[in-house]
């Protein structure tokens, strides 16, 4: 006999909310597994400060990778910037595009009403109001000063001001993003969706647990084992849903024997399935940055946010056209401070090319659960360096925008300058500092049987097997040009109200 009906593997974005809709039905025994810590609900007080506080990106709880990665209940939804931004209609629309049934964005919008809870004064008919994740924009008197000086320079060069940036038009223009912050707290995942099910009985939450592979018969997995501490776990279930995120979930995946032939047979890993999709797809969002040193009147603005409380890292965006843009806007400008190693701040734009055409790789390091992934990112390797280029013309706008209005008086000197740059040296300056926007997606494609880089169908079934799901952002074939974490919680719910129904008829 079984342990569970159905076991979900991290409780993210994703997790959270998938197990949360799968343990409404009572007579359905539910399992969430999370490798991080369970601070337990929010009333109960235990979170720690840097977790809640939306202002600052915590440098706690992290899986160590070379891209930061949150460990704990609630996944990066409490780790990270609190952007509340969904994707274009037309970005789901090619996922249905592509014959993924379900996925268009006219078919999916309804889940967006059941995700988000829209404040009354922030809310627009791209948003959501009847759900459980509050949201609301900033206003611009919580805004720190170079967040609204960034604003108004970008008002003075021309771009309008715009309403929501899930919004397909007008393609350009900025605003302070919504965000899903409540009552001064990062409201993650966890406090919207877990909380409402943790009094469940048939909902068993175990934090400090690492998944590390499924025991298949045949097609069906039986047996999840995972490590507690020095303990081995066996988890027996009936379903198994990995919400474990794109560096993580094609790693359980692998480690199970499913995947490409030749990284199983490297590793000495029985091969269970061939698939030869599993961990490619790679995709983010490609950055570069113009790093500023303040002038006095910059230092004092700065210090006085610090004093007032009014510090925050990140609260406004704006969307623009590269020369290669044929949409809305293919880029996303972004001012950014923070505190370096030494504490001391670091003031900068970044420029993210929203519609990347590279793609990397993830690859396992080893058989052991706990070795990070191989991430090749694959920035800047499309063949038509569409990627580099998009990111030089943003480059060259944060140029602009650095000597145009309120910007202007809080700078003192910029790293690099685009202006001063010889043919050639944009490219290597690109090159050698491209980063990504934390939003890796794609590495458990979701796609037809005719797509050969398809891992699960479009219901999120992994290929090969009766009873394994994937529903977390590595199943998304082509990123959205949006902040990737409202969309992760789409998924989740998709794919466990559709397992529910499954669970329900049999």
């Amino acid at each position: 006999m079984p342990d569970f009906d159905v076991v979900v593997i991290g409780a993210g974005s994703a997790g959270s909310v998938a197990a949360s809709v799968l343990s409404t039905q009572t007579n359905v025994s539910v399992c969430l597994i999370e490798a991080g810590p369970d601070y337990g609900p929010f009333e109960a007080g235990r979170w720690p400060s840097e977790i809640l506080d939306p202002r600052l990106r915590p440098r706690t709880h992290d899986w160590g990778y070379v891209d930061s990665r949150a460990k704990v209940v609630g996944g990066c939804s409490a780790h990270n910037q609190c952007a509340a931004v969904w994707g274009l209609p037309e970005d789901y629309d090619l996922w249905g595009g592509a014959g993924n049934l379900g996925w268009s964005y006219k078919e999916i919008s309804k889940l967006i009403q059941e995700i988000e809870r829209c404040s009354v004064d922030s809310l627009t008919e791209w948003r959501g109001k009847d759900g459980w994740l509050p949201t609301r924009h900033y206003r611009d008197e919580e805004l720190a000063s170079w967040q609204l000086a960034f604003l108004e320079s970008t008002v003075s060069m021309g771009y309008s001001r715009i309403a929501d940036l899930s919004a397909p038009q007008p393609g350009e223009g900025v605003m302070p993003f919504h965000a899903n912050v409540y009552k001064s707290t990062r409201w993650n995942a966890a406090f919207a969706f877990l909380d409402r099910a943790r009094g469940r009985r048939n909902l068993t939450v175990l934090p400090n647990t690492l998944a590390e592979k499924l025991l298949f018969e045949h097609k069906n997995a039986r047996t999840l084992v995972c490590q507690s501490g020095s303990d081995t776990l066996e988890i027996r279930a009936r379903q198994f849903v990995i919400c474990a995120g794109a560096y993580s979930s094609p790693g359980i995946l692998m480690r199970s024997g499913i995947g490409p032939r030749t990284e199983l047979e490297r590793l000495g890993i029985r091969i269970h399935r061939d698939l030869l999709g599993v961990g490619k797809n790679l995709q983010d969002h490609s950055v570069v940055s113009v790093e500023f040193e303040l002038s006095e009147h910059g230092l004092r603005a700065l210090e006085q946010d610090v004093v007032e409380g009014s510090f925050h890292e990140s609260q406004v965006i704006l969307r623009a056209r590269s020369v290669h843009c044929k949409g809305p806007f293919d880029l996303h400008l972004a001012p950014y401070q923070t505190t370096a190693d030494s504490d001391e701040y670091v003031s900068a734009v970044l420029a993210c090319d929203m519609v990347p055409q590279s793609r990397g790789s993830i690859h396992l390091s080893g058989t052991d659960a706990e070795l990070p992934p191989l991430i090749d990112f694959g920035f800047l390797t499309d063949p038509l360096h569409q990627d580099a280029s998009v990111l030089i013309d943003g480059l060259r706008l944060i140029h602009r925008l650095a000597e145009s209005g309120p910007l202007a008086t809080m700078i003192e000197s910029r790293t690099p300058r685009p202006d001063a740059m010889k043919p050639g040296e944009s490219y290597s300056y690109v090159e050698s500092h491209v980063d990504g926007y934390a939003h890796p997606v794609g590495t458990c494609r979701m796609g037809q049987l005719s797509d050969s880089l398809a891992v699960v169908d479009s219901g999120g079934l992994v290929r090969g097997t009766s009873n394994v799901y994937v529903a977390d952002a590595s199943i998304i074939p082509t990123i959205p040009r949006a902040n990737t974490n409202l969309t992760c919680m789409l998924i989740g719910l998709k794919i466990a109200k559709e397992l529910s129904i499954r669970l329900l008829r049999s």
